[in-house]
């Protein structure tokens, strides 16, 4: 338990009739705890000490008053592991998304899929590849106090190679300036 890896997203964003799309770029911030031990499997928040850039694009499509269906598509590039000096190798991430909209907040099922498509190096495991599939449940709700939102998310993940798999609970506060 405890903070993970920040991240940080400068957006792009049109909306045209029921369609909305988004694009821009997140990069992701080695503010996690992260502690790496030759040879074991040690389970830590954050993903370990490198950097992230992730451009993106999203399109939403609003099908009725209370109905959204969404789909977004990035690509990850990391800097080395100053930890373990094992570069990730380029990653493509596909997440899926239906939101009921309710008088509460926004609720749906979601999924994501990503796979590892140029190999890890640097490392004593040899030019791994990723590949995870996850699906889950989220809720977003507005905090009209600060402008902002809160999205609180779970996911199971259903499908791992070279990867941990298990289930995780998130929660992100997202504020436009």
């Amino acid at each position: 338990s405890g903070l993970g890896d920040i991240e940080t997203s400068l957006l792009w964003e049109k909306t045209v009739d029921k369609m909305k799309i988004v694009a821009g770029a997140t990069l992701a911030l080695p503010t996690g705890n992260y502690n790496y031990v030759e040879g074991r499997l040690a389970p830590n928040i954050g993903y370990g000490k490198y950097y992230t850039f992730r451009p993106g694009v999203g399109v939403a499509y609003t099908a009725s008053e209370n109905v959204t269906l969404g789909a977004r598509g990035s690509l990850g590039f990391n800097t080395k592991n100053t930890e373990n000096n094992v570069r990730s190798g380029d990653f493509y991430v596909v997440d899926l998304a239906a939101a009921f909209k309710t008088p509460v907040g926004v609720f749906g099922p979601h999924m994501t899929i990503m796979r590892q498509y140029t190999d890890d190096s640097g490392g004593q495991l040899g030019a791994n590849r990723v590949s995870l599939t996850g699906a889950g449940v989220f809720a977003a709700f507005p905090i009209a106090a600060i402008g902002a939102g809160l999205n609180l998310s779970y996911m199971k993940t259903i499908d791992a190679r070279n990867s941990l798999s298990g289930s995780f609970v998130q929660a992100r506060i997202s504020k436009a300036f």
